[in-house]
């Protein structure tokens, strides 16, 4: 017990010997014993290991002998008879005068010596041979020593907490990081829901001040009444993390929303080494987790499942990144980086993108154009000729439906500066071709739309070619 406890707690080595003293005084005091026992049980990945049942068994029946358990269960029965029931098992023990069982179904080791009738107790071989003989072993043992149950994983036998029952399902694999890029308004994000289930999505956002400590978690100051305290507080990355490791059977998706806004390889830190992927998803190296308040959170949190003290990604936790490079405030990532990464394009189409006609004022009165038409085929086709990159083009939802249901407002305020001032910034060229020739300054384009001619003579041709015409009241 004293060993396990130490390995449970994050302290120097150095410390050891004082505190294996002070856990053996605790040791002394049975109600000390019990609050560590239920303290630290679920902390404990095993109380007990073994390749063999029978091996177990003995080791589990040894303890409760030597703990005085044992003999209530043969206080009112007949020392003369040699085989005992247990509950619902069937001669589980045998009562010998001799050290020697002398049945060749017993272990010849006895678990335990009844003083009262000078009996030797021996259990029988095979106690746990499938499911239902183990649970009806785990039934007989609740009383006993309550709160740890017996499982077969792996063709080994476990003796550990109850508590811990959760994370014996078999975990989904295929864990993937991907960054998904594209134009603004491509539909990334919407690409990523269509392929999740919102239920278990963990979604951040990453900005120029974003900081491990944000993404992982640090110590925050919190009011416990009257006083001020310090409790960890989880980053996206941990509170992802600790839901796919407490459920298994599901596979979960922490999601960066522009992770090349922040200095990404700074906010990873020492989690960069874990974005390694084994075939089944889960991360193919391991690092020791420094911060002693972030190991006593996923202790405390999981049940103990990080009680080696080393963090990993799991199979069933997926990093899904967007990103447009395009964007000015953007960082560059870094090439070990982006190689843990796979990429995945999202292409310009159109198909699905929302269906707003708008009315333009041009050169022969006002035209009808849907939105699909006016970003494709007018907008996006005049970029391709100045030879702006693909990733600074419009997308299908760079304007979505609710924005244009107010399309003029969202055309000149959000559309129409972008074009300005990031796009065609240093093309004064090419913003005279697009819009019209009388405009000094972004101001009095913002003013004279949607009331006057705004676009230059190849837009205003593209838009009557592809539009139709409004007639006015007179025909």
């Amino acid at each position: 017990m004293r060993s396990v406890i130490l390995k449970a707690l994050p302290v120097p080595d150095v410390s050891s010997d004082m505190l294996g003293q002070i856990i053996y005084s605790f040791s002394q005091c049975p109600e000390a014993l019990q609050t560590l026992e239920k303290k630290y049980y679920p902390s404990i990945p095993y109380l007990f290991k073994c390749s063999s049942g029978d091996e177990l068994m003995f080791r589990i029946l040894s303890v409760l002998g030597w703990e005085g358990k044992l003999e209530p269960l043969f206080e009112n029965i007949d020392s003369s008879i040699g085989i005992i029931d247990w509950k619902e098992i069937s001669g589980a023990f045998k009562l010998s005068s001799t050290i020697i069982p002398g049945n060749i179904s017993y272990i010849d080791e006895p678990v335990h010596y009844l003083p009262s009738s000078c009996k030797y107790i021996h259990i029988r071989k095979d106690l746990l041979n499938d499911s239902t003989e183990i649970q009806q072993v785990n039934e007989a043992l609740s009383n006993l020593w309550p709160e740890l149950t017996i499982f077969e994983e792996n063709s080994e036998f476990l003796f550990k907490s109850s508590a811990r029952q959760k994370h014996s399902a078999a975990r989904k694999t295929g864990g993937s990081n991907r960054i998904i890029y594209g134009a603004p308004g491509t539909g990334k994000s919407h690409s990523i829901e269509q392929s999740t289930d919102e239920k278990f999505i963990i979604r951040t956002v990453f900005h120029p001040e974003t900081q491990y400590s944000d993404f992982v978690g640090c110590l925050k100051p919190v009011m416990e009444e009257d006083r001020v305290a310090y409790r960890f507080r989880p980053g996206a990355f941990t509170e992802a993390l600790v839901k796919a490791i407490k459920d298994p059977s599901n596979t979960y998706s922490l999601v960066i929303e522009e992770i090349n806004r922040a200095p990404a390889a700074a906010v990873f830190g020492e989690i960069f080494q874990l974005l390694d992927r084994k075939p089944d998803g889960s991360s193919s190296y391991q690092i020791d987790i420094s911060d002693p308040d972030l190991l006593t959170y996923l202790n405390t949190e999981t049940g103990g499942y990080f009680f080696a003290g080393k963090l990993f990604i799991p199979s069933n936790l997926s990093l899904l990144a967007t990103m447009n490079s395009s964007d000015q405030a953007v960082m560059p990532l870094d090439t070990a980086f982006k190689r843990r990464w796979s990429f995945e394009y999202v292409e310009l189409n159109f198909d699905k993108a929302p269906t707003q006609v708008l009315e333009l004022q041009t050169s022969e009165g006002v035209f009808k154009i849907t939105w699909a038409d006016f970003a494709d085929k007018v907008l996006n086709h005049m970029l391709k000729e100045f030879r702006v990159p693909e990733d600074r083009m419009i997308g299908p939802f760079f304007l979505n439906e609710t924005e244009l249901q107010d399309w003029q407002s969202a055309l000149r305020g959000k559309l129409f500066v972008y074009l300005w001032d990031d796009v065609l910034r240093h093309k004064t060229t090419e913003r005279a071709r697009l819009f019209s020739t009388n405009f000094v300054t972004f101001g009095e384009l913002y003013n004279s739309f949607p009331k006057a001619q705004v676009f230059g003579l190849e837009a205003d041709t593209l838009i009557r070619n592809l539009g139709t015409a409004v007639e006015n009241q007179d025909g």
